[in-house]
């Protein structure tokens, strides 16, 4: 990937042994398998847009192409940044950090996914915990939200952990029938990543890419 055209590859998150970054195409490809090995039994859906369904090709397809779409469409007023997690040089999950309007609004959203294999090793926390850090430091954003199906019990307690609050619920379709998704907001002042995070990488081109202009 050619960094100076592209800004937002060149940053890094160093957390507790883990290293998010944009993954390069060799990543990519690294990503999508682990995809395929699987996400979360066969009995659950953890995510409002079912892309876990299908086989494992199915998963690691969409997952390069979820990638290829996203940065794609990345404008400095509307952009999300998914960067996969490394531990000891291995792709272990994918953090996304996503906002719009920044400057105005000073508020982000996260998602995520753990590669079963590595689950249950606290790598979802950390994984939050350092875009939050990224997020509400860096950015200069003062708001965070996130949500979960009810039923997400492992997304939740990372949520709660890290000091969000609960910020309404909504019904959604999940696979044909009624669900029941819960939303949280964390304000900046509420949250003290458990973890020192070191970000890599920051340049007054990476603040024009994610629409802070003049504030890097």
């Amino acid at each position: 990937m050619d960094t100076p055209t592209w800004p937002p590859a060149d940053v890094r998150l160093h957390v507790d042994g883990l290293v998010l970054q944009l993954p390069d195409e060799a990543r990519l490809t690294e990503l999508g398998a682990l995809a395929a090995a699987g996400v979360h039994g066969e009995d659950e859906m953890p995510f409002t847009q079912p892309w876990t369904v299908g086989t494992g090709a199915d998963r690691a397809r969409r997952t390069v192409q979820y990638h290829w779409q996203v940065r794609g469409s990345w404008t400095p007023q509307r952009w999300c940044w998914p960067v996969v997690a490394l531990q000891d040089g291995v792709v272990v999950g994918m953090q996304e950090l996503s906002a719009h309007d920044l400057p105005v609004l000073r508020e982000v959203a996260t998602g995520s996914w753990v590669g079963r294999e590595h689950q249950g090793r606290g790598i979802g926390t950390r994984m939050r915990a350092a875009v939050l850090s990224f997020a509400l430091g860096t950015l200069g954003a003062e708001h965070a939200t996130t949500e979960a199906f009810e039923d997400n019990a492992a997304s939740i307690a990372v949520t709660r952990r890290l000091g969000y609050r609960p910020d309404g619920e909504d019904r959604l379709v999940r696979q044909g029938r009624p669900a029941r998704s819960l939303r949280f907001r964390l304000r900046a002042e509420g949250f003290s990543s458990p973890w020192p995070v070191r970000v890599e990488g920051w340049s007054a081109a990476c603040s024009t890419a994610f629409g802070l202009v003049g504030e890097a």
